[in-house]
């Protein structure tokens, strides 16, 4: 009788991510205003002159499953695409672009500059903080209209950091 021999589980001791769920949606600032992705600038803004629907403003949430991680918060990446070229939010020397590049399904790296963790179960007033610059989450400028780096403060309230995530509608 052939037996069957168990091979070491390859995620063990490892850190990084998995890429597990893709959900379409808009994300809007505490004005109400769409975020838009602005390829040829490497950036994305928030603009209240803009249809939910226009691909610009169509957003992708990435979730990611975390290896070893503390499990307290949600990995994920923002993403959209325009035409057949794909984006992703990240942060690079502390700024937020928005970098033309595929969608990686494992991220080795226990902090990424496309993770953020996301952090309240639902989605309304949602913070996204860096895993790359831990203790910094998203937030608007002072014009309210470009994404910037903020310091993160759980028991902070601060509608500058927070964003509403919606599901393509109008008005969320």
């Amino acid at each position: 009788m052939a037996g069957f021999l168990l091979t070491d589980d390859p995620f063990i001791g490892v850190k990084g991510f998995i890429n597990t769920s893709h959900n379409k949606m808009t994300v809007r600032n505490f004005l109400k205003d769409l975020l838009v992705a602005h390829p040829e600038e490497g950036t994305a803004i928030f603009k209240s002159d803009v249809d939910a629907g226009a691909k610009q403003a169509t957003f992708y949430l990435e979730t990611y499953t975390e290896i070893g991680g503390d499990g307290n918060s949600i990995p994920v990446a923002i993403s959209c695409q325009i035409g057949s070229t794909n984006y992703l939010l990240c942060i690079e020397s502390k700024s937020v672009i928005l970098k033309e590049t595929e969608l990686p399904e494992v991220i080795p790296a226990e902090a990424s500059e496309y993770i953020f963790y996301k952090r309240n179960s639902h989605d309304k007033n949602v913070t996204f903080e860096s895993s790359v610059e831990r203790g910094f989450c998203l937030g608007c400028s002072e014009d309210d209209r470009y994404l910037v780096l903020k310091p993160y403060l759980e028991d902070e309230c601060d509608a500058t950091k927070s964003f509403f995530l919606g599901k393509n509608s109008p008005c969320v």
